[in-house]
């Protein structure tokens, strides 16, 4: 049988999709690192991609639940959709290579997917192909056949970063611009005798079903993803409007609502142990907590802490709720180099119910590679859950942020934020290469979510 090994590519590097395990249809989806019994960030994501009304996975499967275990870790976005996609029609038919297989071909894909199954575009795909380079270069000296798969509308950007990685034609990987995934069923060893991923409806499941429930089925996968679109994660509709109309008033502080706090949680291996030897539990890891100042905002972007790479097993951002109301919280991050280089953002969560003394974790780990310190920082917009027109300011706040394309502009927008009534805290990290250490971290005020 024709195997394939099944890589996604990311920002920080390809990640290879291991395993694909069936669970229980009354569990959730989950998203894990390299067989960890820890659920990674996006698995909130992927649940819904598998699950109908909102996903295609289960559609085309029969089954609503699955374990996938990746190689390395991947932040937020949408970009994985393709890969994973990929990954379990390969699994489906016994194909996805395992530790003891020895396949001859190797896709890597970006993209996104939406529940006609068209692939849809996604952002930095050179600098994703660039940091796959050497990886792919490895595969190819290996005697795979190497394929890149990318979306229709990212296709001269792809051939681009391909021309530019692998001058020599004939050791390039063969590219392939999708524009449904019925242009990658090839590449991947599926036979199609006759049409099985039709444009108009989901496929597999549909074809079974017969034409009317594919029908049925379709229009309610458009009705789920119309709803899914016009209101984001966890809000809820507006009750009312301002007391004093449109505007956005005035938001103070109170017993019911406060904004949210921030810890960073780092965690280390002991001296003389490996990340390994915490993962499976042969060492107790070293956590250190460090504590943000409650509503950090205005026109200060906040101080920085210091983070050495070397050595570092996990980070993540802790988001607690302090008051006694709900919360609807948006979570928007941008990591730069300290040089000046390369500006971006990510949300990491919108429009999140946060509970009274909830918490919400954030992935806050650097790239695997760090060769220049790198600046890192969030800010979290919040505001109480009843509030009016809620859903609408997160979203106009977090819109002025993420248009931000320089650290400048970034600070001009947080500055600027003061006159939306938001809750706002901020958060910041460096981190730094072993070369660039020229003082220990400074720890922060401990504190327990």
């Amino acid at each position: 049988m024709r195997t394939f090994r099944l890589f996604i590519g990311t920002t920080d590097g390809p990640t290879e999709v291991q395993r694909i395990t069936p669970e229980d249809p009354e569990v959730r989806s989950v998203v894990c690192l390299d067989g960890r019994a820890v659920a990674l960030p996006i698995s909130d994501d992927y649940d819904a991609f598998v699950r109908r009304p909102t996903g295609v996975i289960e559609a085309l499967t029969g089954h609503g639940a699955y374990r996938v275990d990746i190689s390395h870790p991947i932040g937020c976005g949408f970009s994985w959709q393709l890969g994973i996609l990929a990954a379990h029609m390969v699994a489906a038919r016994g194909g996805l290579a395992g530790p003891d297989d020895t396949p001859r071909d190797a896709v890597w894909l970006t993209g996104e997917v939406d529940h006609r199954l068209n692939v849809g575009a996604v952002e930095d795909v050179s600098l994703k192909l660039m940091r796959a380079t050497s990886a792919l270069k490895g595969l190819i000296a290996d005697g795979l056949r190497v394929t890149v798969v990318a979306p229709e509308a990212c296709a001269e950007e792809a051939e681009a970063a391909l021309a530019q990685a692998f001058p020599g034609v004939q050791m390039r990987p063969r590219l392939i611009a999708a524009r449904h995934f019925d242009d990658v069923v090839p590449a991947l060893g599926l036979k199609r005798p006759r049409r099985l991923f039709k444009r108009a409806g989901l496929g597999f499941a549909g074809a079974r079903r017969g034409r009317r429930a594919a029908v049925f089925s379709g229009a309610l996968a458009v009705v789920a993803t119309v709803l899914v679109a016009a209101w984001p994660l966890g809000s809820a509709p507006d009750q009312g409007r301002d007391a004093a109309g449109s505007g956005p008033g005035t938001l103070a502080a109170g017993p019911e609502g406060a904004p949210p706090r921030i810890a960073l949680i780092e965690t280390r291996a002991p001296v003389g142990e490996g990340c390994a030897a915490v993962d499976l539990q042969r060492a107790r890891p070293a956590i250190a907590r460090h504590l943000f100042p409650p509503g950090k905002g205005g026109g200060d972007i906040g101080e920085v802490l210091p983070v050495k790479t070397l050595g570092l097993c996990d980070l993540h951002h802790r988001i607690v709720n302090p008051g006694l109301g709900a919360l609807a919280v948006t979570a928007i991050a941008t990591r730069y180099e300290k040089s000046g280089g390369r500006f971006r953002t990510r949300t990491l969560a919108a429009g999140r119910r946060l509970a009274p003394g909830g918490t919400l974790d954030l992935d806050a780990r650097p790239p695997r590679e760090v060769s220049v310190p790198l600046i890192q920082r969030l800010v979290v917009l919040a505001l109480p859950e009843g509030w009016p027109r809620a859903a609408d300011r997160l979203e106009r706040a977090a819109r002025s942020l993420t248009g931000a394309v320089s650290p400048e502009s970034w600070a001009r927008a947080i500055a600027a934020l003061g006159a939306d009534a938001v809750f706002m805290s901020t958060a910041g990290q460096i981190f730094v290469p072993e070369w660039a250490m020229t003082q220990k971290n400074r720890p922060g005020p401990s504190i327990t979510p």
